[in-house]
């Protein structure tokens, strides 16, 4: 599942986890602010 905010500065991804040990504890999740930024830094110029 992903969706895009109305102003499209974010989005939101969900993946789900296919580990075939479906008693082990589900996963965190990570929030990255400002990726594009970082993104447009690491690129060449």
């Amino acid at each position: 599942m992903d969706d895009v905010a109305p102003d499209g500065q974010r989005f939101l991804m969900i993946k789900e986890n296919l580990a075939a040990d479906r008693t082990a504890t589900p996963a965190g999740f990570v929030v990255v602010l400002n990726w594009f930024e970082e993104l447009k830094a690491k690129l060449p110029k």
